[in-house]
């Protein structure tokens, strides 16, 4: 823990914005939490000893993250470590393809630009023919008044 907090925080949860400690039971908050039962003297998920029953979402995630082969390979209870590993990837996955998403529309967009400016499109022009458009209204409606 960390060595600035006093001695009643050491077994509770530390609210970092307002600096507050508070108790958790150990009870799983969670109904999807469940113990992995030992096995030969050793637990089978190292790190925190706990599974999570998939819902659907979790099961595409971990499909498409490529740690399980399909959808009926993932067992009914999975390690967090494995869901949360597949989130990561999902997540890097899905930033990769909004990098690529980008730098195709910068490319695009850079070419329909320099093929306006070759029509002589430009926005100063487009914005002086605006103002004009607009002067001529004014003008017209003042001589009608």
């Amino acid at each position: 823990m960390l060595r600035f907090l006093p001695n009643f925080c050491t077994k509770s949860k530390l609210n970092i914005r307002t600096l507050q400690c508070r108790k958790f039971s150990d009870k799983a908050l969670d109904k999807n939490v469940k113990e992995i039962p030992e096995v030969q003297g050793k637990n089978t998920n190292v790190l925190t000893g706990k599974v999570h029953s998939p819902r659907m979402w979790h099961r595409i995630v971990l499909v498409w993250s490529g740690v399980y082969k399909s959808k009926e390979d993932i067992p009914n209870n999975v390690p967090y470590e494995a869901i949360d590993k597949a989130k990561n990837i999902v997540r890097i996955k899905i930033s990769n393809y909004m990098i690529l998403a980008t730098i195709v529309a910068c490319i695009i967009f850079a070419i329909r630009g320099r093929r306006a400016a070759e029509r002589g499109e430009t926005i100063s022009k487009m914005n002086l023919d605006w103002h004009k458009k607009i002067k001529e209204d004014a003008e017209k409606e003042n001589q009608s008044r």
